[in-house]
């Protein structure tokens, strides 16, 4: 390459700056078959694309690579929408910690085998934005350390069973947040905003219940939970 004032010659083609901005625009931060080659066995059930700076997932690949993938890694990128996996028939485990989500995630007919999500350190500011209702075998969902103030639209996730939600806004829960969650059992709340547990008193499923670190003060907010009939574990470290 010889530089040429707001030139550049590559294989005797001349490139100016425009073009050069243009195609910048357009491939950095996209999935490419290049980047799939030299990261992944391609035929793997588990692929792992963490800390690529992507910020944009092609459709054609996606389609095209990973239809048979089951355990899907993106943690650590730039990603806002990632509404093309909802297609994957065999996706059951998606991680995508540290990205850049905070719309609408599930939508009608996607998602369909997915068990475990992990949507942690995002700008999800609204939990029925997400619309997971349409992840009907979502089992596990991890929301830790993103901007929560309330848990709307949990109730509609009706195969949940571990719920950890560390980390956010949250000062409390409304008296229908847990209605129909007849499948949660371990619910975790720590590093919250928690003042009182009233409306924690209907999940009479729960087995492990975790609220470190909140503003609890008066030790009898604890008899709202005494009627719980299969709570086993319960964590109150780092209130007063």
């Amino acid at each position: 390459i010889f530089k040429l004032p707001q030139l550049e010659i590559l294989d005797a083609d001349y490139i100016d700056d425009r073009a050069r901005l243009s195609a910048m625009k357009m491939y950095t931060g996209r999935l490419t078959e290049d980047m799939l080659n030299a990261t992944n066995d391609v035929t793997a059930l588990k692929v792992n694309l963490s800390s690529l700076a992507l910020v944009h997932l092609d459709h054609a690949i996606t389609r095209s690579r990973f239809m048979n993938v089951k355990h899907l890694k993106l943690e650590h990128n730039n990603l806002v929408d990632v509404s093309v996996l909802g297609s994957l028939p065999h996706l059951t485990r998606l991680h995508l910690k540290n990205n850049k989500i905070n719309t609408s995630f599930g939508r009608t007919n996607q998602f369909k085998a997915l068990i475990f999500l992990d949507l942690s350190g995002n700008y999800i500011s609204s939990l029925s934005v997400l619309a997971l209702s349409s992840c009907a075998t979502l089992r596990t969902l991890v929301l830790c350390d993103n901007f929560l103030t309330r848990l709307d639209g949990l109730n509609r996730i009706k195969e949940l069973r571990v719920c950890i939600v560390d980390g956010n806004k949250l000062s409390r829960t409304e008296s229908n947040t847990f209605d129909g969650c007849v499948n949660l059992k371990v619910l975790s709340l720590r590093r919250n905003a928690f003042r009182t547990l009233k409306h924690l008193s209907n999940l009479d499923s729960i087995r492990e219940l975790k609220l470190d670190d909140n503003r609890i003060i008066d030790i009898e907010e604890i008899s709202w939970l005494a009627c719980l009939p299969r709570l086993r574990a319960l964590s109150l470290i780092g209130n007063n």
